[in-house]
């Protein structure tokens, strides 16, 4: 039975386990929607805001809670997508129940979202922010993100002036990316923000092609060539702040 104070949110899946988004073992709520159109995401299921699972908070909170012992003093609850801050209300809803049996959150995001009052407050309760750093200049983000990189910088600046420890991922693309001075970019944006905790190159993959074809959507990367995983493991040692 659904508590009349559960705040209802657009889910595209749980994955109740997981080492890979954020620190020790998570609980991971995919959220469905996204306003961005990144030429190398791997999720291009979870643009579509009409397509989703019908959740309440208190539902999510219920199914994660299960899993409470896994979690230990490192682990939580990550919420990704998709775009988790276009559903800032409620997943900040889930976030305080979870804080109030012990549960700590966090959440994967571009950062490229409107600072509204339910966002700023979601930010100061979570653990610490994951957040794709996906360009280093404002024409790339724009050509492949179709997006406003200055969104991301502010967002960036607001978790600063707020302290919260924010873990910066990017993903290392062929031909776009992959090379030691367009890191440095990276790398002189990335040094201006003090409560970085952590900067991860994950490498470019493949394994999502397939949704593009079932969903019928155009591949804008579909004849790249593989990344040398040589190369990047040397940039990996290069640029990486763990």
């Amino acid at each position: 039975m659904r508590n009349s104070s559960s705040i209802m949110g657009r889910v595209h899946s749980i994955d109740t386990y997981s080492t890979l988004d954020g620190f020790g073992i998570r609980s991971v709520v995919f959220m469905q929607g996204c306003d961005l159109r990144c030429a190398y995401c791997h999720n291009p299921d979870t643009w579509d805001n009409t397509k989703y699972i019908p959740m309440a908070s208190d539902e999510v909170v219920n199914k994660c809670r299960n899993y409470t012992t896994y979690y230990g003093t490192t682990g939580g609850i990550t919420f990704s997508g998709g775009e988790p801050l276009l559903q800032a209300d409620f997943v900040l809803d889930c976030v305080v129940k979870f804080l109030k049996i012990g549960v700590k959150s966090c959440i994967e995001t571009s950062g490229n979202v409107e600072l509204t009052d339910a966002v700023k407050q979601l930010l100061q309760k979570l653990d610490f922010v994951i957040c794709d750093l996906k360009f280093s200049n404002a024409e790339d983000y724009r050509k492949y993100a179709c997006c406003d990189m200055s969104k991301t910088l502010k967002f960036l600046d607001f978790l600063k002036d707020c302290n919260v420890p924010v873990w910066i991922r990017t993903v290392v693309v062929p031909d776009i990316n992959d090379s030691a001075s367009k890191l440095q970019e990276y790398k002189a944006i990335v040094d201006t923000y003090p409560n970085v905790i952590k900067w991860e190159l994950l490498p470019f993959s493949k394994l999502g092609f397939g949704k593009y074809e079932q969903l019928n959507i155009c591949n804008r990367l579909l004849n790249i060539r593989d990344l040398d995983m040589t190369e990047f493991k040397k940039l990996q040692t290069k640029f990486e702040k763990n």
